[in-house]
């Protein structure tokens, strides 16, 4: 894994996960850069989850950012609304939702 450069096509099937948690520890491992500085996102809280215990066994402990789509854009939208919008925003709950 040596391309840290730019993005990367992985197709489905093809070991997204592992090909993505090597590439994670090389970068930590043999560029220096630090774990806190990398961000991981995925579809699905247990990938996710999954993703996290690999990179931590890879690097012996060491965590990195792992969150879906969803819990990163709402941490986001949450720390930053003031910037966007000048009412309060509040995401809808999902039973909320389903009731619309």
């Amino acid at each position: 894994m040596k391309h840290t450069q730019g993005p990367q096509l992985i197709l489905a099937g093809a070991g997204k996960t592992t090909t993505i948690t090597a590439k994670i520890a090389y970068m930590v491992e043999k560029e220096n850069i630090a774990p806190s500085h990398i961000l991981a996102l995925t579809f699905s809280k247990e990938a996710a989850r999954h993703m996290s215990e690999n990179v931590e066994k890879l690097l012996q402990g060491k965590e990195i950012h792992v969150k879906t789509f969803h819990s990163f854009c709402a941490e986001l939208i949450k720390d930053h609304f003031q910037k966007f919008f000048r009412e309060i925003f509040v995401i809808m709950p999902l039973q909320t939702y389903l009731q619309v």
